[in-house]
Formats: C-alpha cells, structure tokens, sequence
C-alpha cells in the first residue's frame, strides 16, 4: 500500500497539533520538552506547526515519561494521555496530581527542591530566632 504524500502531511499536522496540546498540558516550554525528549527546540517547533515528523525515539519518550496514548497521538483524539499512566484528569485529588508531576516531570522536581530549600532556609531563621530568644529570657545567661 503506498501511502499519498497529503496523507503524511495530514499526519505531521495531527501529530504536531497533538504534541503542541500535551507540552502545553503539562506546563512546558518548547525548550523544556525539546530537552526531555532530545531534540532541539527549533525542531520541536516544526513538529507542532506540521513540518516535521518527530522521531520514534522522541515519541517513545512522550509515551513512557508522560503517558501518551500514541494511537490517539496518532488519530487525533483529544484524549491524548493513558488513564493509568496519564495525567490525572482535571477533578482528581490534589495529591495525586503533585505525586504524578513529582514522579514524571524532572523539571517539577527540580522546581519542588528549590522551593523546599528555600522554605528550610527560611525554618531555619525563625528556629535560630526562638533560640536567640529563650537564651536572654532565661535567667543566668
């Protein structure tokens, strides 16, 4: 079966339109994704706008690391992640949205540490200030 040149240019624009959906889904820049999934951003760009095709290596990221569902990638469905091992749909419990994002995306976990040695900083200023404080309340210091 030979496959008819608008057939694939049909294709790139469904993929491209699919995958522009899913990095915005997820909260990524086009650098972002480009690096998780080991292609330029320049790249990344002609795929969403239909120019390009990805690679499979880049599609089997998008499947393993997020849960993309790659026939509907394929097809053009709007449901584009796996249930199992997609994102969590919109009404899930707020834990299991951070222990899906702390577990799939590195980018959220560098984020999340940042914030948490930030917030340890700030702990460890108050508790220096309780202590500071107890010394001169107590009587004989």
């Amino acid at each position: 079966m030979k496959i008819k040149s608008k057939e694939i240019e049909k294709l790139k624009e469904t993929i491209g339109a699919g995958i522009s959906y899913i990095r915005k889904k997820l909260g990524l820049s086009q650098q972002a994704l480009s690096e998780v999934v080991n292609l330029s951003r320049v790249h990344l760009s002609y795929i969403e706008t239909g120019k390009h095709l990805p690679s499979a290596e880049a599609i089997l990221i998008l499947r393993t690391k997020f849960g993309v569902d790659l026939n509907a990638l394929v097809d053009g469905k709007k449901k584009l992640f796996t249930t199992r091992e997609g994102i969590p749909e919109d009404d899930a419990d707020v834990d299991e949205i951070f222990l899906y994002y702390f577990r799939n995306s590195e980018i959220f976990r560098y984020e999340m540490l940042q914030t948490m040695k930030k917030f340890m900083m700030m702990e460890k200023e108050v508790v220096l200030k309780e202590i500071s404080m107890n010394k001169t309340k107590q009587p004989g210091v």
